[in-house]
């Protein structure tokens, strides 16, 4: 993706130096070569501290989704956005982390990737938005209660049922792993909204109004 540009430069100028402190705070709101910039900044930092920093930033940006873009008829095919753009950094970051606990040298690789999807998707958040109600009180409940309606989702495509244990998997793995950690919360709260949300599952208009665009400028 053009977008992504920025990433080889950033990989090729890892160099483990940085030793400034990390915290999801620093990347919320950044856009792409800001997120690689302040990765690049933290490269000298322990591991598992850039990871949670990255991980938190993502699952904020997961929370407060606008899905008035996953709506939207009338935009540019490069804002086709939906929720996949959003739980698709947990599942990544999942994964990351699995394969970095056997590879280490991986974590530069690993840590910037996370950082485009931060970047990427500051453009589709909406912070203004009341979310307390997502809030969970009883982790261990919410995660029993969302695994038990898989076997009864009443969802047609396969795709987005199986989409749903993959993240739900994601969660638990995560929290498991570091149940402590400062991103538990939002995690929690991220994946209950996006499981509650309704989700527009065709764009049949979109997809006209964009197709007649393009055949447009072609003409």
């Amino acid at each position: 993706m053009p977008e992504f540009r920025g990433y080889a430069k950033a990989l090729a100028e890892w160099d483990g130096s940085g030793d400034m402190p990390a915290r999801a705070s620093d990347f919320i709101g950044r856009g792409v070569d800001g997120a690689l910039g302040r990765t690049l900044a933290s490269a000298g930092r322990p591991a598992r501290e850039l990871y949670d920093a990255l991980l938190g930033a993502a699952l904020f940006n997961l929370l407060h989704f606008d899905t008035s873009f996953e709506r939207a008829t009338d935009n540019a095919i490069a804002d086709n956005v939906g929720w996949l753009d959003f739980t698709h950094a947990l599942t990544f970051a999942n994964a990351c982390r699995h394969i970095c606990e056997e590879r280490p040298d991986l974590w530069p690789r690993a840590s910037l990737q996370l950082a485009l999807f931060i970047g990427r998707n500051r453009k589709y958040v909406r912070c203004s938005e009341d979310l307390a109600q997502w809030n969970i009180d009883n982790r261990r409940a919410f995660l029993a209660d969302a695994t038990k309606a898989l076997y009864d989702h009443g969802i047609p495509e396969p795709i987005i049922a199986c989409h749903r244990l993959k993240v739900l998997i994601a969660l638990e793995d995560e929290l498991r792993a570091a149940p402590d950690a400062a991103w538990a919360e939002i995690a929690c709260a991220a994946v209950n909204r996006y499981l509650h949300t309704p989700m527009k599952r065709h764009h049949g208009l979109r997809t006209a109004a964009q197709a007649l665009d393009f055949v447009g400028a072609e003409g």
